[in-house]
């Protein structure tokens, strides 16, 4: 048998056969990328971290700076280990954050609690009317239902680590023994955490990760004490359910100059000007984590908050 590869043959064999191998190429791409996503590490519920602005909220230069040291820093316990942002574009906000919300996603949201003007005048008044409700409204009025009340957030922040603390949390002592069956619990089942030993090991960074949170909870406290942060009250019908509470934390930059490098309010004021402000920024509370059985993790946004403060005040 002739068997000699020659020119002719082999462009025959090109011509004929350049489809099976183009097929045997992708269909070996889709399973070898097929097999890295099942063997990738996924985040569990709660390591991960996702933080949204709103439509107004014009980001600077300063935000990816804020959001890389976020992720590497000490902003966050060490359960988290994905870090990401999202911004609501102008149009789309509800498309967004529907999404998000029908898949559980989210933990806070920076938006305006700012009235603001249209640019265009009031043919028969002359006037630049100013609009209904601010941005925060209107995220309350549309997502109520999916938003934490701080009130009983920080409530709720308090008795979690009452349980781990003799003395009470403020000024108590954390006990480790009270907080061993509870880890135990947690990570029952996880691979990390097999065995008893294994187990013990990872006590030490769940005692650090209680601290942190008591740390975080105490600072916030000693800024709403000072002005920096207050809470916003609101009443909500949705279909007849009234909710009442104070679903929003209004940051008052007013100490924080540098705050305008992190993020600016954008609108038009009374005279159809277009400006820019950090005024009437506020938080907004999406605790999933509570709902999805990992209620541990739901405080994490207690450390971006923090963050953001001790960054940009004076």
């Amino acid at each position: 048998m002739d068997a000699k590869i020659t020119k002719n043959r082999l462009s025959n064999f090109l011509s004929y056969e350049w489809l099976k191998m183009a097929g045997a190429i992708v269909v070996a791409i889709f399973f070898w990328s097929l097999l890295l996503v099942s063997v990738a590490a996924r985040p569990e519920r709660g390591q991960s971290f996702l933080f949204f602005t709103y439509s107004e909220v014009t980001l600077k230069d300063d935000f990816n700076n804020v959001m890389n040291n976020a992720a590497d820093g000490d902003v966050f316990s060490s359960n988290v280990v994905n870090v990401s942002n999202l911004e609501a574009t102008s149009g789309y906000e509800g498309y967004i954050l529907g999404m998000r919300f029908a898949m559980s996603r989210g933990n806070l949201l920076l938006v305006s609690d700012k009235k603001l003007y249209s640019d265009t005048k009031d043919k028969e008044t002359g006037t630049y009317p100013v609009a209904t409700e601010s941005y925060f409204e209107e995220v309350a009025n549309t997502y109520i239902t999916y938003m934490g009340e701080y009130s009983k957030w920080f409530a709720d922040c308090e008795a979690y680590l009452d349980s781990f603390y003799t003395g009470g949390w403020k000024n108590g002592t954390i006990d480790e023994e009270k907080v061993l069956p509870v880890f135990r619990d947690r990570v029952l089942g996880q691979k990390a955490y097999r065995t008893e030993e294994k187990v013990l090991a990872g006590l030490p960074s769940e005692v650090k990760r209680i601290e942190k949170l008591r740390s975080d909870l105490m600072m916030i406290y000693e800024q709403m004490e000072k002005g920096v942060l207050s809470y916003r009250y609101i009443e909500v019908d949705d279909e007849g359910t009234i909710y009442r509470g104070n679903y929003g934390l209004t940051l008052h930059t007013e100490t924080m100059p540098d705050f305008q490098k992190f993020a600016v309010i954008c609108g038009y004021d009374k005279n159809g000007e277009y400006v820019e402000t950090t005024e009437s920024f506020t938080f907004v509370l999406f605790p999933w984590s509570e709902r999805e059985g990992c209620a541990y993790a739901q405080w994490e946004s207690l450390g971006m908050i923090r963050y953001l403060i001790e960054r940009y005040s004076a």
